[in-house]
């Protein structure tokens, strides 16, 4: 995932992966920082194969967040990427009922600066 401004990699950007319930609220599943090229990697593992199961049913959201202010390249406004943007690809097989193995999920998105 790459959190950027016209190309350009951002660094310090907060990416909050979600499970969206509507208006029933959301559910925070992982959250992870980028690094200088503007990637991140989540470190939670998929519960019986929720990521994959949350992007099926279109309900999986990654919010992007500038939170170190005017560092890195100045102040950007929040951004979230749906469902329909995201690609969830599955990296390893599970071993038991309950672990459904890992998966990588891919969130581009490209931030604006704040007004």
């Amino acid at each position: 995932m790459s959190p950027s401004q016209r190309g350009t990699p951002i660094k310090g950007i907060k990416a909050v992966v979600v499970e969206d319930y509507g208006n029933e609220g959301s559910y925070r599943m992982d959250s992870a920082y980028t690094d200088s090229k503007g990637d991140y990697v989540t470190k939670e593992k998929s519960m019986d194969g929720a990521i994959d199961w949350v992007h099926k049913e279109k309900r999986l959201k990654v919010i992007l967040e500038d939170v170190d202010g005017g560092a890195n390249g100045g102040e950007f406004a929040t951004d979230t990427i749906k469902s329909e943007n995201i690609t969830v690809e599955q990296m390893g097989k599970g071993e038991g009922t309950w672990d459904w193995g890992s998966f990588e999920v891919t969130a581009n998105g490209k931030m604006k600066k704040k007004k």
